[in-house]
């Protein structure tokens, strides 16, 4: 039987963009250190997104506190990372993804099947990438690569369907803004 969620990241809202992405074979059984730290990471890398593109707000109180310990969380994320690596960024590319999946313009695309870490560096945190882990998938078109993201649950699923949606809002408003 065919499983659906293979083009679940075509057939639904996804983030396009032209940023640098790589990507690394993985064990088909990582070590759950391994998963919770990747995960901790990329709930640190969204943060970081997020509070790019954030516009001050009246509220006060303990979801202000909240938001703020996770900005400093991410913000020690991002120096430790910079402190245990130097970081060589590959060439920007044509991409699309959301928290199913991700398609590539790539020059020579993994194997169909095989189990992969994906690395997205969006533009406000280029040294702390998105890692996920993903498995391969039939080449979608010539000269690009597929991958359909394994293990993502909440609260990752959701600050990627925010940021998602946050850039679709800003394509939609620039494209408006364009018009007039």
């Amino acid at each position: 039987m065919a499983d659906p969620a293979p083009r679940a990241h075509r057939d639904q809202l996804h983030y396009s963009a032209v940023l640098p992405v790589a990507w690394a074979s993985r064990a088909r059984d990582e070590d759950p250190l391994t998963v919770s730290r990747r995960h901790r990471r990329n709930l640190a890398a969204l943060a970081l997104d997020s509070a790019a593109g954030e516009r001050p707000s009246d509220e006060t109180g303990a979801a202000e506190l909240l938001r703020l310990d996770a900005k400093l969380n991410a913000i020690m994320e991002l120096l430790a990372t910079l402190h245990e690596r130097d970081v060589e960024l590959l060439p920007a590319v044509p991409l699309r993804f959301n928290a199913h999946g991700i398609e590539w313009k790539c020059d020579a695309p993994p194997e169909a099947a095989s189990p992969l870490v994906v690395r997205i560096h969006l533009e406000a945190a280029p040294a702390l990438p998105l890692e996920l882990a993903a498995t391969a998938l039939v080449l979608p078109e010539p000269g690009w690569a597929a991958a359909r993201f394994e293990g993502v649950k909440a609260p990752l699923a959701e600050a990627i369907d925010r940021m998602v949606f946050r850039e679709h809002r800003r394509q939609v408003a620039d494209s408006a803004g364009n018009d007039k």
